[in-house]
């Protein structure tokens, strides 16, 4: 699928039909800035608007798939139902296995506090039951469906308003002093914890790197965002951000595993960068 190609053809149609961007827009149910992005080859329409589309275009799915209008004569209800069939299937079997492994990667780490010793068996916990949460969802359609119409219908700005919102929150907590922990071993069966903000240098000098990355990656998400916002090529800074939040996400997630010591703020810090990571993709 060439998306220039596409785009340009859309953007074609649209002229023939004497439509703004925002009138297309409006007609199928998404932003202008949706609208924007399938014409300059920047993105796709999604499986869900690619029946209105083809219809307010006139043209089938098919076609708009192919950027190019179709010499073959076939029945134009049978083509799209096959198209969108091939596309809704493509994209459910991909969220059937994402899925799969989310619930049995929740599960292990729900079962792993059983097993270890020493380490905060509540923070897997929560983990794992979310991680569940969102196999169980993706499995749902209904709510799936509806949850992806809600995100289309976001706009591009206030999507990223909201993303700089949550990764500044997430960046607040972390300057706070008592939002990591490190566990030290005060004798042979004894060990105390000490408290520290993600931008302690004590962390870093016993080599645990993570706080300050996952410090660093929040404070890039809030500037990639804030220059989006006035930015007209968007679409580098976009996978930037949602490249930086999801590491800054994993990093916070992973510091109580890989380290042994966990504060309530390493998991609601990966999951404001979880929330910012989603929305900086819209």
């Amino acid at each position: 699928m060439d998306n220039i190609k596409c785009g340009k053809f859309i953007a074609g149609l649209r002229r023939a039909k004497g439509l703004t961007q925002g009138q297309l827009a409006e007609c199928i149910g998404v932003t202008d800035k949706a609208v924007s992005k399938w014409e300059t080859g920047r993105g796709f329409p999604d499986v869900s608007v690619l029946s209105a589309l083809a219809e307010t275009l006139g043209v089938t799915i098919t076609e708009l798939v192919n950027g190019e209008r179709s010499q073959d004569v076939i029945s134009r209800e049978d083509v799209d139902r096959a198209v969108t069939s091939a596309l809704e299937s493509a994209g459910k079997t991909a969220r059937g296995y994402i899925s799969a492994v989310l619930v049995v990667i929740g599960a292990v780490l729900v079962l792993l506090p059983l097993y270890l010793v020493g380490v905060s068996g509540a923070y897997f916990i929560v983990f794992g039951a979310a991680l569940i949460a969102v196999g169980i969802f993706l499995r749902t359609e209904r709510l799936y469906k509806a949850a992806k119409r809600l995100y289309m219908r976001l706009p591009a700005n206030t999507a990223v308003i909201f993303s700089v919102i949550t990764a500044a929150a997430a960046l607040m907590c972390e300057l706070l002093p008592f939002s990591a922990a490190m566990r030290f071993a005060a004798g042979p069966n004894d060990s105390y914890t000490e408290y520290t903000s993600y931008f302690a240098l004590l962390q870093i000098g016993y080599g645990n790197l993570l706080p300050i990355i996952t410090a660093g990656c929040t404070a890039a998400v809030i500037v990639l965002s804030v220059i989006r916002l006035f930015m007209r090529e968007k679409r580098r800074l976009s996978r930037a951000a949602v490249i930086c939040a999801a590491a800054g996400a994993l990093c916070s997630a992973a510091i109580p595993v890989l380290f042994g010591a966990s504060t309530a703020f390493n998991v609601i810090i990966a999951l404001l960068l979880a929330v910012s990571a989603f929305l900086s993709g819209r």
